[in-house]
């Protein structure tokens, strides 16, 4: 009897151990399928993150900017870097809506919204707000050539943000997803060495051909200047801004990561960043990187009190491959950033010889040397008789010498005046020493009657004398000019903004004398130079409020879950380098503006970045 119970015994026992193994399997079945499921909604945010910045292709796209005066007569222009980039963020956008819909129907933890999204959500209002209200909603819609980041664009770095904190919930999804983007950057890091060297794969007959559509390779190419690197980011700041986001990264997973093979390609990929940044030239990423260097410091204190022996040769040895490549294109990077020094430094500024240029009904004024100057003509037939007269009415005298007319007034010496036919019709010439040459009619056929300005583009416009931010204008390569007149805009923008990727049609173009001062004669000023500026003016004050309301969020939770964290996983690790990140990205927003070719990252590393606190924070709660 007891052997029957003993038997019955063992083959109960059996049967339980298999019924526990078989559970077992069905787990971890059940959890690769999980898993497999969850990586599967990660390929939007691999999409977005490593393969859309490498794309470059010809596109012929409507201007709409014909009928200004301040714009050229081309009804059609074509893009290379940014239009096929937003029509695929746009496609993203909507197909991570999508997914995040039917995860909301299906899934509870999915309705439920964190408090960053309160900002955010403000932000994205107040986007669709100035759509509505635009100064052009086409183009609002469908962005403007240079940019192509219209409000849908906009809209669609809010889906990136929540869709990545949602979805990269985990570390092995974290680490998936960076080790794509670590292939992306490997790609752009060949692309610059090869057209730092000058052997630039775009300017080759297969990649001209890979790019362009038809017959157009034959005649293509770039001016971004010689062995100048700038990727495919369209231009060659952009590179700087894009550095400045993956070396952070790249140099914390360096600073912890235990594999040897992993080690070598960090350290690989971050000389290939440096030498892309002193070959693009991109002095904000000098400035950006200085001071996330000085965040890194704070944060890994006793990481670098404990290695500093071995970190040490590290940074020199970087220093050494800066200086060496930096001599090899010789000093170009290190001179510029000399000059830019000065510029701040420097407390004087060149005064342009002509400040002013009035275009009234019957006269124009031009400011010479500060000395008003009034002009104006008669013609009967081809009898063509000028005027000129100082500030206080007085007619001055004139002399025909070699060049033209002179004006016998030493306030006005270096001054000749000149009529012209042409077009079929008269006009007046006015050229100084300095170089300057502009023509001015009263005969323009305009509906209004009055003198007109000749613009660059071969129209005839009214001269704007916009109000004028007080500022040195020559800073930061020009950009001074450009936020000088931008500030003032702000004002007229502060609920509903102009509407998104309008930047162009609110400046003023025709501030045609102000722009041949610093240099953009010919220009088209598309961009304020300034992230905070380009919200500012295009979705409202309000919302750029709620843009840097949000980063505040995100940046006290950063401070508070990492200034005392060991970083013992890789979550904590990943999460200080992204906070890293966007810090110098901030930061370079001061002189750059949000761009297509490298906004999205910046949005999905913020989205990680909210995922990585919430999960590190619960670690650190626990432990």
């Amino acid at each position: 009897m007891e052997e029957v119970v003993r038997v019955r015994k063992l083959v109960y026992d059996r049967r339980k151990s298999r019924e526990k193994e078989k559970k077992k399997m069905t787990n971890v079945k059940s959890k690769l399928q999980e898993e497999s499921k969850s990586k599967l909604l990660l390929y939007p945010l691999l999409v977005v993150i490593a393969i859309i910045p490498l794309i470059v292709h010809q596109k012929a796209y409507p201007t709409r900017l014909e009928q200004y005066s301040w714009y050229s007569y081309a009804e059609t222009a074509y893009d290379f870097f940014l239009y096929y980039k937003s029509v695929w963020l746009l496609a993203m956008a909507i197909l991570m809506l999508v997914i995040l819909c039917w995860k909301m129907v299906k899934e509870e933890e999915y309705r439920k919204l964190p408090i960053f999204m309160i900002p955010a959500g403000i932000y994205g209002l107040f986007i669709i707000i100035s759509m509505i209200f635009s100064k052009d909603r086409i183009i609002s819609l469908h962005g403007i050539m240079d940019q192509f980041e219209p409000g849908t664009i906009l809209l669609g770095y809010l889906i990136f943000m929540y869709y990545s904190y949602l979805v990269v919930d985990t570390e092995n999804n974290v680490q998936f997803l960076m080790r794509a983007w670590i292939v992306s950057i490997a790609i752009l890091c060949i692309l610059g060495l090869l057209q730092v060297l000058g052997h630039d794969f775009f300017a080759t007959d297969f990649g001209k051909k890979l790019i362009a559509t038809g017959e157009t390779w034959r005649n293509l190419e770039f001016s971004f200047g010689e062995n100048r690197i700038y990727l495919t980011l369209y231009n060659p700041n952009y590179v700087g801004v894009y550095a400045t986001l993956a070396l952070p990264v790249l140099g914390t997973l360096l600073l912890f990561t235990k594999n040897i093979k992993w080690k070598v390609i960090y350290a690989i990929l971050m000389v290939g960043m440096v030498i892309c940044i002193v070959g693009s030239q991109s002095k904000t990423a000098f400035g950006s990187l200085a001071v996330v260097v000085i965040f890194a410091v704070i944060f890994f204190r006793k990481l670098i009190k404990q290695y500093w022996k071995f970190l040490i040769p590290i940074i020199i040895a970087i220093g050494i491959i800066f200086f060496v490549f930096d001599a090899s294109i010789g000093h170009e990077y290190t001179n510029s950033i000399k000059s830019a020094i000065s510029t701040i430094t420097n407390k004087e500024e060149n005064t342009p010889i002509i400040t002013r240029v009035d275009t009234l009904d019957d006269e124009f004024i031009i400011d010479y040397m500060k000395n008003p100057l009034h002009i104006s003509y008669t013609r009967d037939g081809e009898s063509f008789v000028i005027i000129a007269k100082d500030d206080e009415g007085t007619e001055l005298s004139t002399i025909r010498d070699e060049s033209g007319i002179a004006i016998q007034d030493e306030r006005f010496q270096g001054i000749h005046l000149n009529p012209v036919y042409s077009e079929d019709m008269y006009m007046l010439r006015f050229s100084a020493d300095s170089g300057i040459t502009w023509y001015f009619s009263n005969e323009t056929g305009k509906d209004k009657e009055g003198y007109y300005f000749y613009t660059p583009y071969g129209k005839w416009d009214k001269v704007n004398n916009p109000e004028v931010f007080d500022m040195k204008e020559s800073l930061f390569s020009g950009r001074g000019y450009i936020w000088s007149r931008t500030i003032p805009l702000l004002k007229n923008y502060m609920i509903k903004g102009s509407g998104p990727d309008t930047f162009t049609l609110v400046f003023p173009q025709d501030d045609y004398i102000g722009l041949e001062n610093h240099g953009f004669k010919g220009s088209i000023v598309s961009k304020p130079h300034n992230l905070f500026l380009q919200i500012g003016v295009q979705t409202g004050v309000i919302s750029l409020i709620a843009f840097l309301s949000l980063y505040l969020i995100y940046f006290i939770q950063s401070v508070r879950v990492y200034i005392k964290n060991k970083f013992e996983s890789y979550s904590a690790q990943i999460g200080v380098g992204i906070f890293l990140a966007t810090i110098g990205y901030m930061i370079g927003g001061i002189t750059n503006d949000s761009t297509i070719t490298v906004s999205p990252i910046f949005w999905i590393l913020l989205g990680i970045g909210f995922a990585m606190n919430q999960k590190n924070k619960r670690s650190v709660e626990r432990g």
